[in-house]
């Protein structure tokens, strides 16, 4: 059988940092990584894609799925969010997330500088979040309505799996009461394959699965914020992917929250079998790319 396995590191980006984004950190200027793989030469252009990243990775890593958009016709674009992979300061701010509009409005700020730099009006701009990334996109499609032609959410972090959320609702107890800054463990969750769980531990970028207090309460609280009421709001069409044996965000939610899309051009994909990775393996990262172009291709 013809290996699945991803090594992240072999696809790079061929753009590191097409942009100078300088946002302040502590009051002092503070550099962003971030990425961009244009489209292919020779192939129409079809517009740009921002990938907003999950929790405790960075898009740095996503190269693979780049290309694959940059092949369909698209410049495919990100961050590092602050204080997580390439864009870290010092080991003290080490994967901390410091605030939900923080980091909207690194995101936004690198957004703009994008769109001015290789965009402008005539050019379709479409926006990709994995875990809580697509949480952040549905936040940043709120704020910028009918800005993005398409959205796309990979297993995004509405909220978290029945047997997970009492877990969640203690550690959250326990960073609320702390007067000085703790690291924690996450909960249990299906995960990947050894060998693919391997590789992103040994990843020197990495934040594994400790977090101070302060992201605990954020991976608590800011789910719970994102009412039916307001994902209402969001206009644009959605394409959703979610894993057929999904081990940490609840899918019940996820398609509840889908559901009240006012879109008609929506499109949900169960990818069978995948936990809360399902596009980190060869074939799914295949078929989870082949359904995203599609569906941006025809919007």
């Amino acid at each position: 059988m013809k290996s699945q396995f991803i090594d992240f590191c072999e696809i790079p980006f061929p753009e590191v940092n097409p942009i100078d984004l300088i946002v302040e950190q502590n009051g002092a200027p503070f550099k962003l990584a971030n990425y961009r793989y244009p489209c292919k030469v020779g192939v129409e252009r079809k517009g740009i894609v921002f990938y907003v990243h999950g929790y405790a990775e960075y898009t740095g890593r996503y190269g693979y799925l780049a290309r694959e958009f940059s092949e369909a016709g698209f410049d495919f674009v990100g961050i590092d969010q602050r204080n997580f992979g390439n864009s870290t300061s010092n080991a003290a701010t080490l994967g901390h997330f410091e605030g939900e509009l923080v980091h909207q409005n690194d995101i936004l700020a690198h957004i703009d500088l994008v769109d001015a730099k290789f965009g402008g009006p005539d050019v379709p701009k479409f926006i990709i979040g994995y875990s809580l990334g697509g949480l952040q996109t549905t936040q940043l499609a709120l704020r910028r309505p009918d800005f993005f032609k398409g959205i796309g959410l990979l297993a995004p972090c509405y909220g978290f799996l029945e047997y997970l959320q009492p877990q969640f609702d203690a550690l959250a107890d326990k960073a609320r009461a702390q007067t000085t800054e703790e690291i924690y463990e996450l909960p249990n969750m299906i995960t990947l394959p050894p060998r693919q769980s391997l590789h992103f531990m040994l990843d020197p970028l990495g934040q594994g699965i400790k977090m101070p207090a302060q992201n605990v309460l954020t991976l608590k609280d800011a789910p719970a914020r994102l009412t039916t009421e307001l994902i209402a709001s969001v206009t644009s069409p959605v394409i959703l992917v979610i894993g057929g044996n999904e081990g940490f965000v609840s899918n019940k939610r996820t398609v509840e929250m889908f559901n009240h899309l006012p879109t008609t051009d929506k499109s949900l994909v169960t990818v069978k079998g995948a936990t809360h990775f399902p596009f980190h393996d060869k074939k799914n990262a295949q078929l989870v790319c082949d359904e995203i172009i599609r569906f941006f291709s025809r919007i």
